[in-house]
């Protein structure tokens, strides 16, 4: 008998207003993944629970963010930023 044991990597994200917007027309979100920034339009969050979290910069500034912990995410062809598990 085999056993089948399916491993997820799981995805910490942190969703920030893109007060830069005016710079990047239409992308209004900053989604941090595992610590790596992308610029969305829009962020949809699937069937799983949000937290509010606080953090700090590198420049030690203060920052406020709708946060996950997902195990997956893609971004579609309009930047729109869809997390969700699988």
């Amino acid at each position: 008998m085999r056993l089948h044991i399916e491993v997820f990597m799981l995805l910490e994200f942190k969703i920030r207003f893109n007060t830069c917007f005016e710079d990047t027309p239409g992308l209004f979100w900053k989604v941090i993944i595992d610590g790596k920034e992308i610029l969305v339009s829009v962020v949809v969050i699937e069937r799983m629970k949000v937290f509010t979290t606080s953090h700090f910069i590198p420049s030690g500034e203060q920052k406020w963010s709708i946060g996950c912990i997902a195990e997956n995410y893609r971004v579609d062809e309009n930047r729109k930023n869809f997390i969700y598990n699988t």
